[in-house]
């Protein structure tokens, strides 16, 4: 929990509002952790692995590397590049690999 609280400080909205991301209303009712999990299935395993080390389970960047057994930077691009591809999934711009029955 400390470390958590650490990393996500409370910090309020202030004039720097206009630094923050520009989201659609549509996308925010989209969002739920139900289609999170489903659209994070469409990530390569490569990407989707760091992310949800971070995410999820609360690992420092350290931590996944060395439970993944790669560099820190490579930990560090792999949460941007998943980021960004889970972005682009949800806001509609490229679409989900379709799963195989």
């Amino acid at each position: 929990m400390r470390r958590h609280r650490a990393r996500f400080r409370h910090e309020p909205i202030n004039e720097a509002s206009e630094d923050l991301p520009q989201i659609s209303p549509d996308l925010v009712n989209r969002v739920d952790a139900q289609t999170l999990l489903k659209l994070l299935g469409n990530i390569d395993e490569a990407y989707r692995a760091p992310l949800t080390l971070y995410y999820i389970e609360d690992l420092s960047y350290k931590e996944i590397g060395e439970v993944l057994e790669i560099p820190l930077g490579t930990v560090q691009s792999r949460i941007a590049r998943a980021k960004v591809r889970l972005f682009q999934l949800l806001n509609g711009t490229v679409r989900p690999i379709e799963q195989s029955q």
